[in-house]
C-alpha cells in the first residue's frame, strides 16, 4: 500500500510540473548563461499567466482563419440556389413592369427569330423549337415589326459537363444590338447547373426576359411572367423521331 501511495505521489507531481511548464508557470532557461528566471521575471514584466495569454491570443487567430478558409466548401443544392435568388437582373419582373406591349398593340403579336450565327450549333431540340415558331403565322422576319423575340444561340442545355453547352453565352448575348437588357425577350432552357450542384444559374443574366424553363425553383419562379415548361429527357422521342419538340 506505501508502495503504490508512493507512486501515486509521484505521478501527481509529475503531472503537475507537465501542467505548470505548459501554462507558463516554469520557464527553462535557454542557456545557462542568460539571466536567471528572477531578472527575467524583473525585465519582462513576467508572471505566470502570460504564456497562457499567448497561447488563448494563438487559438483565437486560428479560429478566425479556420471561420474565414471553411474545410466544408461543399454548398448543398438549396444553398446555392437561395444564393442565385438574385442572379437575375429582373427577377421582380411582371409584364407590366419589364414587357413592353406598345409593340405588341401596334403591330399586332409577332415572334422574331435572331438570324443563325455562323460557327454556331444547334441541338435537335432548339432546331425544333426555332422552326415551329418560323413556321407560325406569328413569325415575322422583321424585327421592326416584332413583339417578342427569340434568340438564336442555343441557351437550352447550360450543364457545363454537356457536348451541347455553349461557351462564352453571355458576351456573345450581350454584343446583340435588339438585346435591350432581355426586353421582349424569352429564354428557352431545359437543363441547368453542374454535377454536384444542379442549381439555377445557366451562366449569364437574362435580364428583363421572360424564362421558359423546366423545373423552374418557386423561389425564382416570377409569376404571369415566367412560364414552366415539363423536363424531358435527352434521349426522349418525340413525334416521327424528331426529337423533344
Amino acid at each position: 500500500m506505501q508502495a503504490k501511495k508512493r507512486y501515486l505521489i509521484l505521478f501527481s507531481a509529475g503531472a503537475s510540473l507537465i501542467l505548470l511548464f505548459c501554462f507558463g508557470g516554469i520557464q527553462v532557461p535557454l542557456s545557462r548563461r542568460g539571466p536567471g528566471r528572477r531578472d527575467d521575471q524583473s525585465l519582462t514584466g513576467y508572471h505566470p499567466g502570460a504564456r497562457w495569454r499567448r497561447l488563448q491570443g494563438y487559438l483565437k487567430a486560428f479560429s478566425t482563419w479556420e471561420k474565414d478558409h471553411d474545410f466544408h466548401e461543399h454548398i448543398s443544392p438549396r444553398q446555392k440556389r437561395d444564393s442565385n435568388s438574385g442572379l437575375y437582373t429582373g427577377r421582380r419582373c411582371r409584364m407590366e413592369s419589364c414587357f413592353d406591349v406598345s409593340l405588341c398593340e401596334r403591330n399586332g403579336f409577332k415572334v422574331y427569330v435572331y438570324p443563325q450565327q455562323k460557327g454556331e450549333k444547334l441541338s435537335e431540340s432548339y432546331q425544333n423549337i426555332l422552326s415551329s415558331i418560323e413556321g407560325s403565322r406569328f413569325y415575322t422576319p422583321d424585327p421592326a415589326q416584332a413583339c417578342l423575340f427569340v434568340l438564336s444561340l442555343d441557351t437550352l442545355d447550360r450543364d457545363q459537363l454537356s457536348p451541347q453547352y455553349v461557351h462564352n453565352l453571355k458576351a456573345k448575348i450581350q454584343s446583340l444590338p435588339l438585346w435591350n437588357e432581355g426586353r421582349n425577350h424569352i429564354i428557352f432552357n431545359l437543363y441547368s447547373g453542374t454535377w454536384p450542384d444542379y442549381t439555377e444559374d445557366l451562366g449569364f443574366d437574362i435580364g428583363f426576359a421572360m424564362l421558359a424553363k423546366a423545373s423552374i425553383s418557386t423561389e425564382n419562379f416570377r409569376p404571369n411572367f415566367d412560364v414552366s415548361i415539363p423536363l424531358f429527357s435527352k434521349d426522349h422521342p418525340g413525334q416521327e423521331g424528331k426529337g423533344v419538340f
